[in-house]
């Protein structure tokens, strides 16, 4: 019966400590974007995007070139949206409009 216990320890120790070295293991041939941290092992990962990034490898964003706040705000995105903060004098769903 202690054989057993022994073993049984033994083997959930291994069987642990198996799974923290494959998650802090590089992730292999796959990088995410500029935007993530990769998490996984060589076997499979995910990309951990930041705020306002989402995709497979953290490459897209709502915020891009057609959306781009007119010059005259900053565009703070999401998965699937977008809100633009205005300078002081411009507002707008996009900044488009002078105030004052």
């Amino acid at each position: 019966m202690e054989t057993i216990e022994n073993d049984l320890r033994n083997g959930l120790q291994s069987i642990g400590s198996g799974l923290n070295k494959s998650a802090t293991e590089p992730c292999g041939q796959e990088e995410c974007n500029n935007h993530g941290t990769c998490i996984g092992n060589k076997k499979s990962y995910i990309c951990m995007c930041q705020i306002g990034y989402s995709g497979v490898h953290c490459e897209e964003s709502p915020c891009d070139s057609v959306r781009d706040c007119n010059g005259k705000g900053l565009c703070i995105g999401t998965a699937s949206s977008y809100t633009c903060m205005c300078q002081i004098g411009h507002s707008g769903q996009r900044c488009e409009l002078t105030v004052g």
